[in-house]
């Protein structure tokens, strides 16, 4: 909420994997002040997701590239592997000392905002299994992803 516009966003589906694009905050700052915008692809986040469990997070100076694993003895956990990738050729001190700065915002968000939530949905989940979900707005790409594995699921029976 920090960084990008919430409850507002384009997302694309490709088959079983889709990308969603957000405006940053500061692409509302610069219109709101009437400010001419050169190179949006600053100003825009995405974020595609290959199904089933990885996604590539565009920034500026590098790419997220995440891998979620489930846990083989329990629903409830998973294991996280994000990596940044940034082109060899752009890597200087400058865009070194932006990308550690990414790390510790993606670092504080993902501690402290966004897996305590996930833990608290799961707590929820397991307290009312037969219950039904609602996404927000904002989150075509997991109601999109949850269509594709009860698709594949049911398929497999």
């Amino acid at each position: 909420g920090k960084l990008i516009e919430t409850n507002v966003g384009v997302f694309r589906e490709y088959g079983p994997h889709g990308k969603h694009f957000g405006a940053r905050t500061k692409l509302k700052a610069m219109a709101k002040g009437g400010s001419s915008v050169e190179g949006g692809s600053k100003y825009i986040g995405s974020n595609l997701v290959l199904y089933p469990n990885s996604m590539m997070i565009g920034a500026p100076e590098h790419v997220e590239f995440w891998t979620v694993w489930p846990a083989l003895d329990s629903a409830t956990r998973c294991t996280v592997n994000i990596r940044f990738l940034v082109r060899s050729e752009i890597l200087d001190e400058q865009i070194e000392k932006r990308v550690h700065k990414s790390w510790e915002i993606l670092e504080q968000a993902a501690t402290q905002e966004d897996w305590p939530m996930e833990r608290w949905i799961q707590q929820n989940a397991l307290a009312w299994p037969q219950g039904n979900f609602r996404y927000g707005r904002s989150e075509l790409a997991c109601a999109h992803l949850h269509r594709q594995l009860a698709r594949d699921l049911d398929g497999a029976r």
